[in-house]
């Protein structure tokens, strides 16, 4: 007898109930139980988050569950009818993160729709620490190992000197996110690095 090797990226994937996406992997290996989803490639975060190094996005994405009832399944809010949704880091003693709408609904990701943390009502995506654990760095290809050993620093959401500078770009290996002085100007995705408030 077998056993499921949970180091392998393994399974369907699905944005919402029924709907499967062919770009996106598990993180980890659904014969063991349903994973939370990200796109081929990219970063899975704690709190069911991804982050992808090309665009500087932070995402919430799917699931390994057809039915997407799982624990694992992302909860997108108001923007569940779309494959994935950016995150705004609402900085300050909050530490939520609210889900932005992505207008043209792509499965793969592709450079964020503007986005701002509201100041006034707001759908909170998840609230977590300043810094998102990460979990594993997906294969790009279906039953590919997971690399996890690469990881040994934390997603840094948060910089208590406000400073926004290159140092925090993706390096490649982790992902550090310095976030903009003024929460409330419009940038790309709540994780874009080493930008600050949009132009």
């Amino acid at each position: 007898m077998s056993r499921a090797n949970p180091f392998i990226s393994n399974g369907t994937c699905y944005h919402s109930a029924g709907e499967k996406v062919d770009e996106w992997l598990p993180c980890g290996n659904a014969e063991l139980g349903d994973k939370t989803c990200c796109q081929r490639g990219d970063l899975c975060l704690s709190s069911r988050a991804c982050y992808n190094g090309r665009f500087g996005i932070t995402y919430l994405a799917g699931c390994s569950d057809p039915e997407y009832a799982h624990e694992s399944c992302p909860d997108k809010g108001p923007w569940s009818g779309q494959p994935w949704s950016g995150l705004v880091y609402c900085n300050g003693t909050s530490n939520e993160l609210v889900g932005c709408e992505q207008a043209a609904r792509p499965t793969t990701l592709t450079s964020a729709d503007a986005c701002w943390c509201p100041q006034t009502s707001r759908t909170v995506a998840f609230a977590d620490a300043s810094v998102l654990e990460n979990v594993v760095q997906l294969p790009t290809a279906l039953g590919s190992s997971s690399d996890t050993a690469r990881y040994n620093t934390d997603f840094d959401a948060s910089d208590t000197s406000g400073n926004v500078t290159n140092a925090g770009r993706y390096l490649g290996d982790v992902a550090n996110y310095r976030p903009a002085p003024d929460e409330s100007a419009p940038v790309r995705s709540a994780y874009r690095h080493g930008s600050g408030p949009k132009q």
